[in-house]
């Protein structure tokens, strides 16, 4: 349902005990889906950036820039502790 009614031009994710799953919808209709992790984290902060408008020094601490967001503070912080 999310990659059907996102916005081009938008992303969401979804936090499961183990998982963080990032998907973005970009301009051209294109869905483009990520798990995080080291390997993928750079991806996806360059498209946080890209698609927010901040910068990609801030994305990059991926963690610690979706835990700002009071929505994701406290459930980030039992992911870093059990997986990060």
């Amino acid at each position: 349902m999310v990659r059907e009614k996102l916005n081009e031009g938008f992303w969401n994710d979804f936090i499961a005990n183990d998982l963080i799953c990032f998907i973005f919808k970009m301009s051209d209709g294109e869905v483009v889906e990520f798990d995080y992790n080291e390997e993928g984290r750079l991806k996806i902060a360059k498209l946080c950036s890209q698609l927010n408008g901040d910068s990609i020094e801030k994305t990059s601490d991926l963690l610690n820039y979706m835990a700002e967001n009071e929505f994701y503070t406290e459930v980030i912080g039992r992911y870093v502790k059990n997986y990060g």
